[in-house]
């Protein structure tokens, strides 16, 4: 989870400062038309409507207007989704190498899935995992399996 909640004393606080320059950044750049209104952008994980900018690279300074319109489930999922394993995550990665290779580079990969060259470079790197629009175009699907454990 990243956010203020993961944090403590003085460190909140520089995160919860940050978060706000950011956010503002965000706000004073869609004011000034550097950044386009959210409510003309689509989600780049399923294609929906956007509501939020997510800060790709987190609140440091210098990365204010490093931002990928989202809708709020995949948005809410970045934030709190679990890892994927690393068997799922190397059969992710698998299948966007064939991808890469039958398009003839990652440049031209993003471009056919339409997702941003970032997007891709951070699914490569199991930095964010792909949604299920995303999945599906990979011939891919995400199954969960639900276990019960005894409490010792």
């Amino acid at each position: 989870m990243n956010d203020a909640r993961a944090y403590e004393g003085v460190a909140r606080e520089r995160y919860i400062a940050r978060r706000y320059e950011a956010t503002k950044a965000v706000t004073l750049a869609v004011a000034a038309g550097r950044l386009a209104p959210i409510k003309t952008k689509l989600c780049i994980t399923c294609g929906a409507s956007a509501i939020h900018y997510h800060h790709v690279a987190g609140y440091e300074v210098g990365s204010e207007l490093n931002v990928q319109p989202m809708c709020g489930v995949c948005h809410k999922a970045i934030h709190h989704a679990p890892s994927l394993s690393d068997d799922d995550a190397a059969d992710v990665r698998a299948a966007f190498r064939q991808v890469i290779r039958e398009q003839g580079g990652q440049n031209l990969a993003a471009v056919r899935l339409g997702i941003s060259k970032a997007y891709m470079s951070d699914l490569l790197k199991n930095r964010r995992q792909p949604g299920p629009v995303l999945l599906r175009k990979l011939g891919l699907r995400k199954v969960t399996e639900m276990r019960y454990e005894r409490i010792v």
